[in-house]
Parts: structure tokens; C-alpha cells; sequence
């Protein structure tokens, strides 16, 4: 191993010595069967010419002898590099042209994809990226429609999931309402979105507070009047309180008072994001308040007892060693459970002509790709949704670098054309040569 690396050094840094080598021992075969052949009884002349024609074409054989050192690729390479030296120094204007044009289409190519990557692989503002998120989803299509859309999950099935300990470490959902926030002293009246968050929903996420706590755990059989505590988002503190001392103060959330005791990090607005670009204010109140907090305003209170309430969405941490589809095969199994258990069931569908027939399922996909501040101000959530925005991105990418190699052929080309041009004139000014 050493001697090949030995040698693979010297065929780098000293070819000719090599080269130099070989054609001597080339030379020394073909003299040795010259003087076989004097030996045999013919001329030296006949000799050299028998043993040439016998050992072959000398110069193929050393092109031969050179591939098989493997080193030629770094022999090209560096006369590559020669020759655009030799002429970046011959003609410097064109040659800062074409890097000029290289540069600022590889800078537009980068930018396209890296746009892609800041905008729509990044997970929503606020969230870690070095915390492996996935999102437990349910899924629903029409029969006759290939296409599957994302949609909630049931109480039920959040919580049967959330006891699959094979398969994740951790699993927090939340189910959202629309509030409006009053407090004494505040500067207005604020319309804000809530999220009614199961226990360790900041925990698992892997955020603390910027101010204050975050919300405690839920005590099976506490009074709601002990529950009713908040987390309210770093927006709502500045647009409604302007950053004054908010910790324990009492606010009231659709007439209901509830105890403020942190403020999410800044620019955090939710797992997922804004979906849809709402970028309201946000509250996360615990799971236990949501009868009380929207009974309070008449809004929708539907039962959260009820499987075909899918009004959840959730996150979880796998367990190491866990696949994504390992996941969804365990999740699959609890949204088959909770499909046969509603009545009619969901996968049979309306039984009148006009309703489509719906077919439902559930899946889990890494948070990081599947959704971004790009799709969700565009309303667009879901693997599905990421086929057009890659293929337009690739489609004006590739039409980039098309650009920029033509730009650079047209000014090769253009040289090339000069320099011959250029040849030529001061070929027909020179005056004949007298002999």
C-alpha cells in the first residue's frame, strides 16, 4: 500500500522522471531482442527493424504505461489550468468578462436554491432547527383523486398516539380558536388567535419563555380557575402591552380572566407557523380552558370526546432509531381504529350522489420540509404542495446557467474569432520572403 502510494507521489510531482524511465526501459527490451536476432543469423539493420515491428507502435505503448499510472486526470487538470493562464495573460479583458459572467450566474443559480432552502426546508420562524420535529398529520382524498391534503386528527386518536412509547419520546397537539384580549391598562383591544395546547407543548418544541414560565403541567381533577393561566406571543406583548411588566397580570380573554405568566421568544407564532400568513397575535392557554374560554363567546365549543372532531394538530419527537416510516405505520394503525369507530364511517362516505367519496389515512413527515413561512403565507401545507415549487425553482435555475453558458460561448467564440482575424491581417501585410 505504501509502495503504490510512493509511487502515485512520483507520478504527481516528478512525470518526466518516470517518462524518462520508461522509454529507457523500453529502449533496453528493444536491444536485447536485437541482439537476439543478430544472434539468429540476421544484419543489424534487419535486426532493428524485425524487433521494432515485433515490440510495436513505442508511442503507444508509452501512452499506455501513462494511463496506467492513473494520474492523468491530474496531469489534464493542471494543463487545463495552464492554458487558461496563458490565456487569461494574453487577453485579460475577455477574461475577466467571462469570470465576471461565470460568477454572477453561479451567484444566481445559488441564490435561487439557497431562497428554496431559507424559505421552504427551514422550519417557521421561532422553532429550533436542531430539534428533530416530526408532524403527526391526517390525511383525507377523494376516492377517484390520487392527491392526498393534510387535515386534523381527534382527540382521541392525539391521545392514543401520544402512548405509543415505542415510537416517540414525546407528543403535544393543540387545537385553535380566535379570541379577543382585553387587560387594564392595555393599549387596545386585541383580536388574537389562541392555542389550546396539550402538556409539554413548549418542552418538546425545545423553547423556554423569553419572560416568565411556561405552562405547567394539567393536575387530572383541578378546578378550570386554577388552569386558566397564559403564554402570550412576543407581538401581543409589544402591539397591546408595549413591553411593560406583564408576568401575572390578569387579562381577559373573551370576558374570561386568565393570569399571563410568560412571553413566548420572539418571532415564534406557533409550531407550524401562521397558517395561511395569519400573522395575528398569538395566546397558548392549556387544553383543560377551551370549554371555558369559547363558551364565554358563544364560538364553537364542538365535544373533543369524539373521533370525528379533527380538530387537532400535533408534533412529536421519534425515538432514535425510529424511521419516519415506522412512524407512520404505528399512526396508520390508530387513524384505521378511530375510522372504523364513526358512524357512517368516514372511509365509505355520504351516501347521497352529490357528496364525493372520501377516503382517510394518516402519516408522519419531518417538520423540516413541510412547511416553511413561504407555503404557509401562500396557504400551502403538505408534501404534495413542494412538487411546482421545485420544479419551477429547477426550471429557472437550469434557464439561468443556459443564459450564462451561452453569454460565455458567444465570448469564446468572438475571441476566437478575432484572434484569427487578427493572424490573418498581419499575415497579408507581411511582404514576401525573397529566396
Amino acid at each position: 500500500m505504501f509502495d503504490r502510494l510512493r509511487f502515485y507521489l512520483r507520478a504527481i510531482v516528478r512525470p518526466a522522471t518516470l517518462d524518462h524511465e520508461m522509454r529507457a526501459e523500453m529502449q533496453l527490451h528493444l536491444d536485447r531482442r536485437v541482439e537476439q536476432l543478430v544472434a539468429s543469423g540476421l544484419t543489424a539493420e534487419e535486426a532493428r527493424l524485425a524487433a521494432r515491428r515485433e515490440f510495436g507502435n513505442v508511442a503507444v505503448h508509452q501512452e499506455d504505461g501513462r494511463d496506467a499510472r492513473r494520474t492523468r486526470w491530474i496531469e489534464s487538470t493542471f494543463a487545463d489550468v495552464r492554458f487558461a493562464f496563458r490565456y487569461f495573460k494574453r487577453k485579460p479583458l475577455s477574461s475577466v468578462t467571462i469570470v465576471l459572467v461565470l460568477a454572477f450566474g453561479i451567484a444566481g443559480y445559488a441564490a435561487l436554491f439557497g431562497l428554496l432552502q431559507s424559505a421552504i426546508m427551514r422550519p417557521p420562524p421561532g422553532v429550533p432547527g436542531d430539534v428533530p420535529l416530526v408532524v403527526l398529520r391526517g390525511m383525507v382524498r377523494q376516492k377517484d383523486q390520487p392527491l392526498w391534503q393534510p387535515m386534523g386528527i381527534s382527540y382521541p386518536e392525539l391521545r392514543e398516539m401520544s402512548a405509543l412509547r415505542t415510537v416517540f419520546s414525546a407528543v403535544t397537539g393543540w387545537t385553535e380558536g380566535n379570541v379577543v384580549v382585553d387587560a387594564p391598562g392595555a393599549l387596545d383591544r386585541a383580536s388574537a388567535r389562541v392555542q389550546f395546547v396539550t402538556d409539554g407543548y413548549f418542552s418538546i418544541v425545545g423553547l423556554r419563555p423569553a419572560s416568565g414560565s411556561g405552562l405547567p403541567a394539567s393536575v387530572p381533577g383541578a378546578a378550570v380557575e386554577s388552569q386558566l393561566v397564559g403564554v402570550i406571543s412576543d407581538a401581543m406583548w409589544e402591539d397591546a402591552f408595549g413591553r411593560k411588566e406583564i408576568t401575572n397580570r390578569t387579562v381577559a380573554v373573551n370576558g374570561v380572566a386568565v393570569r399571563i405568566i410568560g412571553v413566548a421568544p420572539p418571532q415564534f407564532n406557533g409550531v407550524l407557523g401562521g397558517r395561511g400568513g395569519d400573522r395575528r397575535p398569538m395566546m397558548w392557554l392549556p387544553l383543560a380552558t377551551r370549554p371555558t374560554i369559547l363558551a364565554a363567546s358563544r364560538a364553537s365549543g364542538a365535544a373533543l370526546s369524539s373521533v370525528d372532531s379533527t380538530l387537532f394538530e400535533a408534533v412529536g419527537l421519534l425515538k432514535s432509531g425510529v424511521s419516519t416510516e415506522q412512524a407512520t405505520a404505528a399512526v396508520r394503525v390508530v387513524a384505521n381504529n378511530a375510522v372504523s369507530q364513526v358512524t357512517p364511517p368516514r372511509a365509505v362516505g355520504s351516501a347521497t350522489a352529490k357528496a364525493p367519496v372520501l377516503v382517510y389515512d394518516a402519516d408522519v413527515v419531518s417538520l423540516r420540509g413541510w412547511t416553511g413561512p413561504v407555503k404557509s403565507a401562500m396557504g400551502l401545507e403538505g408534501d404534495n404542495n413542494l412538487a411546482p415549487i421545485f420544479a419551477t425553482m429547477g426550471i429557472v435555475a437550469t434557464l439561468v446557467l443556459i443564459v450564462v453558458c451561452t453569454n460565455v460561448a458567444a465570448l469564446l467564440i468572438v475571441s476566437c474569432f478575432t484572434s484569427s482575424t487578427s493572424v490573418t491581417m498581419r499575415a497579408k501585410s507581411c511582404p514576401p520572403v525573397r529566396r
